[in-house]
């Protein structure tokens, strides 16, 4: 067994287990490099947690 097959090995048991943690697994496509994160759970989190000021600056997006 190679070092990338071992790794790809221990990649997916890490991904399993955060997922049944109730990690979300998210889709590549939706990644923003420049702000190193996913916008749309970002704004998901804060639409989620502060609804009132959200709704002030939501528009912009």
């Amino acid at each position: 067994m190679s070092a990338d097959t071992k790794e790809s090995a221990f990649q997916r048991d890490i991904i399993v287990q955060m997922m049944e943690g109730g990690w979300k697994l998210g889709d590549a496509g939706g990644y923003d490099r420049e702000l190193a994160l996913y916008t749309s759970d970002c704004l998901d989190y804060v639409r989620n947690t502060q609804p009132m000021p959200t709704a002030l600056w939501v528009g912009d997006w």
